[in-house]
């Protein structure tokens, strides 16, 4: 009883340092990201939340000359040496392309809260609250990727620390977490959806799958990269009556599977309904012409992980390199964990495998989307960000087969090396090329 109430102490304490941790750090990207508006379609996001508190409503055509005046004048500031490397990036802030735009998220109900407070304040500081709102919004997603870890790797602190640390030191996923936009929220949902199902896999509760679906559906209205949930649930569904034929809750699931699945049809957002509208075949075509593509496959592997704000930031090909090795180590992992437990060696790393399943399925129906979007939008898009609302279970994932490749003993510091690589990586981004980018006259 003694050793389980040091450890539960111990990872409590464990806990508190990693919230702490990202919003030091959140509030540290929120603050280098300068105030115009240069976090991804941050002024597209901050003009919504603007007219959704000033009308209640964001669902009505937007017009150039309905955006805050303070807003236009920022960009008429904004420095001209920003200006040409926007250029040459092919990006640009036409305001002329907001006025076809009909959209709505839930996030911009979340971002309009405390919106309201501070309309009678500077712009710039309105900016800056809602990236603190953003920023506690990444820091309940860390939360739950702590839990998530601890379930699934109950016998290893080492690991428990290692899955939201890789994801606290991502450049891109905390520039995404610390900036005004639907992204925040639709990963933070995604990770408890994730964590109740973990729950769920391992103990049966129906208030939690409950739970589950109403979350999916809050997704699924706050961005479209949350539409791999959908996919998630029908496999869930299907594996729930060919594999628990016999359990109890076998009717309780097919209800709620029914009604879950009845009510996304009547409430699907617009551009779902578009997605579904589309030619598939012409889709499905291109979709995998993109997986056989390097280009493709190259810049969503950059854009995972160096995306800040509206640009993608070319590292030393090293970095790549070792990330690359870093991922391939992993899948390799998980490889040799799959083969042991096919082979019932008797070797075992105590991990829960049910729940690294869910992970994979977690992680393969975001590939698939994403593939889907690459299909409908632009080639030239940065698709690694739209993997981030299955970021805690890719994270799991990649812990897991570092983790099958390490002896016992080798395990902590396994995990301390990696650690220290994403503290130096990260460091290297926002030291070496983020501020540089942003302050041309930054000495180092």
């Amino acid at each position: 009883m003694n050793d389980s109430r040091r450890l539960n102490n111990i990872q409590k304490r464990l806990l508190l340092l990693l919230i702490t941790l990202t919003l030091v750090r959140g509030l540290i990207y929120a603050s280098v990201t300068i105030p115009w508006w240069a976090g991804h379609d941050e002024d597209f996001h901050f003009a919504h939340v603007r007219m959704w508190i000033e009308r209640w409503s964001a669902n009505g055509s937007i017009e150039a000359s309905d955006w805050p005046q303070e807003m236009v004048a920022g960009f008429e500031a904004f420095p001209q040496h920003l200006w040409s490397k926007f250029s040459e990036n092919q990006i640009s802030f036409p305001l002329e392309r907001y006025t076809r735009v009909r959209r709505f998220s839930f996030s911009y109900m979340l971002y309009a809260l405390p919106g309201r407070l501070l309309l009678s304040q500077n712009i710039l500081l309105q900016l800056y609250a809602l990236r603190v709102v953003s920023v506690l919004m990444t820091c309940a997603t860390i939360l739950f990727a702590y839990l998530s870890a601890c379930q699934v790797f109950d016998d290893s602190l080492a690991m428990q620390i290692l899955v939201p640390w890789i994801i606290i030191f991502a450049p891109s996923f905390m520039v995404t977490g610390s900036t005004v936009g639907d992204a925040s929220l639709a990963i933070l949902l995604s990770s408890v959806i994730f964590y109740l199902l973990l729950l769920e896999i391992r103990h049966f509760s129906g208030w939690r799958l409950a739970v589950a679906w109403g979350l999916t559906l809050l997704a699924l209205w706050t961005k479209a990269t949350t539409y791999f949930l959908v996919i998630v649930w029908i496999i869930l569904i299907l594996v729930a009556f060919v594999w628990k034929v016999n359990r109890k809750y076998r009717l309780w699931v097919g209800l709620a599977g029914g009604v879950f699945v009845i009510s996304s049809l009547l409430f699907l957002p617009s551009r779902l309904k578009k997605l579904l509208a589309s030619n598939v075949s012409v889709l499905g075509k291109v979709a995998v012409s993109n997986v056989f593509s390097s280009v493709f496959i190259l810049n969503t592997f950059a854009s995972f992980w160096t995306i800040v704000g509206w640009s993608v930031y070319r590292l030393a090909s090293i970095w790549y390199i070792l990330l690359l090795v870093l991922l391939l180590l992993a899948v390799a992992g998980l490889f040799v964990y799959g083969w042991r437990g096919l082979k019932k060696s008797g070797f075992s790393l105590r991990t829960d495998g049910n729940g690294l399943l869910l992970a994979l399925l977690f992680v393969g129906a975001a590939i698939v989307v994403v593939l889907g979007h690459s299909a409908r939008l632009a080639p030239g898009r940065h698709f690694g960000r739209y993997l981030f609302p299955a970021y805690v279970p890719l994270s799991l994932l990649m812990v897991a087969g570092w983790r099958a490749l390490l002896p016992p003993r080798w395990q902590s510091i396994g995990a301390l090396l990696i650690a220290s690589f994403f503290l130096l990586f990260d460091t290297v981004v926002l030291l070496d090329y983020a501020i540089p980018w942003y302050y041309p006259f930054w000495p180092f």
